[in-house]
């Protein structure tokens, strides 16, 4: 696993820079730098607090090729009724079914 390469991705599709993650979950901005660059492993508390901030889950983390539009539909839908939410996950389920390759 890649935690480096994971974490620019996600860092890239929620246009979020290092430093700014790093002030929102109080840790050095070297920590997550040392993450980049695939010299440190991020723990389990660190990675937990990682997808918190980012608002995702830590399965979405490691799967973040399949789920990048999953990802931007679920950050930009986090303010309407469960209600709507529902309905934009059903639409979604129709449309994968109708245009599955």
């Amino acid at each position: 696993m890649n935690y480096g390469q994971q974490l620019r991705k996600i860092l890239k599709i929620k246009n979020r820079t290092p430093n700014s993650l790093a002030t929102k979950i109080q840790c050095a901005p070297s920590t997550i730098y040392k993450i980049l660059g695939e010299n440190s492993k991020p723990s389990l508390d660190l990675l937990e607090k990682i997808c918190a901030e980012l608002k995702i889950t830590m399965a979405e983390f490691f799967t973040i090729e399949q789920n990048e539009e999953d990802i931007l539909i679920q950050e930009d839908s986090e303010d309407l009724p469960e209600e709507a939410k529902q309905a934009l996950q059903e639409f979604e389920e129709f449309l994968r079914l109708k245009f599955k390759k």
